[in-house]
C-alpha cells in the first residue's frame, strides 16, 4: 500500500513532468511565433476575429459557388470564364473584370466582389488579393496582412492595388490583431514599446466603425463611419441590383444599429429604389392556415398601409375575399418593400371576427402565413412571413431561419357587434396553454418572435400598445361588415388567384 510520503513524491515527479511538458510547448510556440513574426514583420499582420455571443464556431471552407453576375460577363475561376452554378474549389482563383458577382460558400456564407477584385478559396476561407469584398456569415478572409476569423456578422473588405486596405463592420464586432514590427512607426505610446515580448496590438472593431491600415503612413487606425459612408456602402455596388437581398435578420441587425447611430436619417435600405431590377419586391402570396381545420373557409379582408417617405398614406381597402382555409392567394403590382399589409379575418358568414394580422412586405417575393389557433373563438393568430424567391407559396428552405413571426390577440370581440374589437401584439409567453394550437407545417410552435424593427420604433409602432381593430379614421368600406358593403371575392380551390392591387384598389374607389 502506498504511504503519503510515496504519494506525495509520485505527485512532484508528476508535477515536475508536466511542467516540462508546458515549457517545451512554450518553446516550440515561441519558435513558430518568431518564424511567423520574422516572416511577416516588414509587411506588418493583422489577425481579426469577430466577438459575438456563444461560442466561435470554426467551419472549414472548402468551395464557392458562383449564384449572380451582374454587368457583363468577366467573373473568372482560375482563367477560365465562369457562369452562375460553377464552383470554384480550394486553392481555386475567382476573378472579377468589369462585372460584379457573388458567391455562396460550403458553409451558406456569402461574399459579393465588386469590379476587379481577386480572391483564391484557401486554408482561410476568401483569400484577397486586392479589390472590394461584402461579406456576410461564416466565412474567414484574409489577405496578405489581415485574417479575419468570423463567426458570423457583416462587413466589408476593401484592398487597394498599394496595399492600403479597410475593414467597415456594418454589423457585429471584430478584434483586430496586428503583429508589429521594432521599426514600425504605428502610433503607439506604449511604454513597453521596445520590450521584445510585445508583438501585437489589438483594436475592437464595432458596428458602425471601419479600420484602416495605411501602408503609406505606417499606422493602423479605428474610427466611426460617417453616414454619408454608411449609406454609401449600403446604396452602392455590392448591395444594389442583385437578384437575392441579404439574410433578413442581417438587415435588421443592420438597420437597428443604423437607427440608434442615425435617429435624424432614413435607412436607405428596404425601398423600392434599393431594389431597382427586382419586379417581385413587394410581392406576397396570403395563406389562410390551420393544423385541423374548423372551418371550411374564412373571410379575409386585405388592406394596404403604403410607406412614403417617414410616413404612411392612410389605410386602403383591396378587397374581401373568401378564402379556403390552406389556400394560397397571390398578390402582385403596386407593393413596395416597407409597405404594411392588414388583415382581418371573419368567419364565413362574416357575422364574427377571429384575428387580426399586420405584417410589413419584404425586399422580394414572401409567403405570408396567418395561422389560426386549432380552438375556436380564442382571437389569437400567429403571423409568420418569410421570403418565397421560387414563388411557390412557400417560405425558402435556406430562408427558414430568417423570417418575422409574431402573435396578435383581440379583445372586445365577441359577438357580432365588434366594431369595438381591439388588438395587441403579444409574446408566447403569454399564450402558455396554446401550444398545442399553433401546430403548423409552416413553422412549428417556438418562443420565437422575431419583429421587423418598424414595429417596435418609428412613426407607426404597434408593439407594447393596444390597437383599435376599426379605427374610426379608417374608411367606411374598411369598417363595414363583409357580404354587405362588399361582395367577397371567392378564391378557387383549383388555381392561384392573383390579384392586382392598384386596380382592385382603383375598383373600390370607383
Amino acid at each position: 500500500m502506498m504511504n503519503a510520503g510515496m504519494w506525495a513524491g509520485g505527485t512532484n515527479q508528476s508535477l515536475l513532468r508536466s511542467a516540462e511538458t508546458r515549457n517545451m510547448m512554450y518553446f516550440r510556440l515561441g519558435a513558430l511565433y518568431r518564424f511567423m513574426y520574422q516572416r511577416y514583420a516588414v509587411l506588418g499582420t493583422v489577425v481579426m476575429a469577430v466577438i459575438l455571443p456563444g461560442k466561435a464556431i470554426a467551419q472549414n471552407i472548402t468551395s464557392a459557388t458562383i449564384t449572380d453576375i451582374i454587368e457583363g460577363n468577366q467573373v473568372f475561376i482560375q482563367s477560365r470564364q465562369a457562369r452562375v452554378n460553377e464552383t470554384a474549389r480550394q486553392r481555386e482563383q475567382v476573378r472579377t473584370g468589369a462585372a460584379r458577382a457573388e458567391l455562396r460558400f460550403n458553409n451558406q456564407a456569402i461574399a459579393r466582389l465588386g469590379r476587379n477584385t481577386v480572391l483564391t478559396v484557401g486554408q482561410c476561407g476568401a483569400q484577397m488579393e486586392r479589390g472590394s469584398m461584402l461579406v456576410n456569415g461564416a466565412v474567414p478572409s484574409c489577405s496578405s496582412q489581415v485574417t479575419a476569423a468570423v463567426r458570423g456578422t457583416t462587413y466589408l473588405f476593401e484592398l487597394d492595388d498599394d496595399g492600403e486596405e479597410s475593414i467597415s463592420v456594418l454589423e457585429g464586432e471584430v478584434e483586430v490583431r496586428r503583429l508589429v514590427s521594432d521599426d514600425d512607426d504605428d502610433d503607439d505610446n506604449d511604454d513597453d514599446r521596445r520590450s521584445p515580448r510585445r508583438r501585437e496590438r489589438v483594436f475592437q472593431v464595432r458596428a458602425g466603425d471601419r479600420l484602416i491600415r495605411s501602408r503609406r503612413q505606417r499606422r493602423t487606425f479605428v474610427r466611426a463611419i460617417s453616414d454619408r459612408e454608411f449609406d454609401s456602402v449600403l446604396t452602392g455596388p455590392l448591395f444594389r441590383g442583385y437578384r437575392r437581398s441579404l439574410p433578413v435578420r442581417s438587415l435588421d441587425r443592420i438597420e437597428q444599429f443604423y437607427r440608434r447611430r442615425f435617429p435624424n436619417r432614413r435607412f436607405p435600405l428596404r425601398t423600392a429604389a434599393a431594389t431597382p431590377l427586382n419586379p417581385n419586391r413587394g410581392h406576397f402570396t396570403l395563406v389562410v392556415q390551420q393544423d385541423r381545420p374548423q372551418l371550411r373557409e374564412v373571410v379575409a379582408r386585405v388592406s394596404l398601409v403604403s410607406r412614403r417617405g417617414n410616413g404612411y398614406l392612410p389605410e386602403r381597402f383591396v378587397g374581401d375575399f373568401l378564402m379556403p382555409l390552406n389556400r394560397p392567394v397571390q398578390f402582385i403590382r403596386g407593393l413596395n418593400p416597407e409597405d404594411r399589409v392588414v388583415v382581418r379575418i371573419f368567419e364565413p358568414q362574416g357575422r364574427r371576427l377571429l384575428g387580426y394580422s399586420e405584417f410589413e412586405l419584404l425586399d422580394d417575393q414572401a409567403a405570408a402565413f396567418i395561422i389560426l389557433p386549432n380552438r375556436p373563438n380564442l382571437g389569437v393568430v400567429r403571423t409568420v412571413i418569410g421570403l418565397d424567391r421560387d414563388r411557390d407559396a412557400f417560405i425558402d428552405w435556406d430562408e427558414r431561419q430568417n423570417f418575422y413571426s409574431f402573435f396578435t390577440r383581440l379583445d372586445d370581440f365577441e359577438g357580432e357587434d365588434y366594431l369595438n374589437a381591439r388588438v395587441r401584439f403579444v409574446s408566447p409567453d403569454e399564450l402558455p396553454e396554446l401550444r398545442d394550437d399553433f401546430n403548423s407545417a409552416v413553422v412549428p410552435f417556438d418562443t420565437f418572435v422575431n419583429y421587423p424593427p418598424s414595429f417596435t420604433r418609428g412613426s407607426l409602432t404597434v408593439v407594447s400598445r393596444t390597437l383599435r381593430v376599426f379605427s374610426t379614421t379608417l374608411e367606411p368600406i374598411l369598417r363595414s361588415v363583409p357580404f354587405q358593403g362588399v361582395e367577397p371575392i371567392r378564391v378557387p380551390v383549383n388555381r392561384l388567384l392573383s390579384v392586382d392591387v392598384p386596380v382592385s384598389i382603383l375598383r373600390y374607389r370607383r
